[in-house]
C-alpha cells in the first residue's frame, strides 16, 4: 500500500475529527474499535503516521452506526 500525500491525510483526519465531534466520541473510543492506541490514532488523524492494513480493514469493515451510532 503506498503512502498518501500529507495534505490529503490531514484532510481525511480533519473529517474523522469532525465526525467524532458530531457524535460526542473521543479518539480513545474510536481507537478501541479499530483497534489501535489513542496516541497512534491521534498521529494518524494529524497526518503524522499511517495505519496498518489490518487497522484500515477493521475501520472500513466497521458499521458506521456501530462506531458513530
Amino acid at each position: 500500500m503506498g503512502k498518501i500525500p500529507l495534505e490529503l491525510a490531514r484532510k481525511r483526519g480533519a473529517r474523522v475529527k469532525l465526525l467524532l465531534s458530531e457524535h460526542s466520541m473521543t479518539q480513545a473510543e474510536l481507537a478501541e474499535k479499530i483497534p489501535c492506541s489513542a496516541e497512534h490514532l491521534s498521529a494518524v488523524l494529524n497526518g503524522k503516521r499511517g495505519m496498518t492494513e489490518e487497522q484500515i480493514d477493521a475501520l472500513l469493515a466497521a458499521n458506521p452506526m456501530t462506531i458513530f451510532g
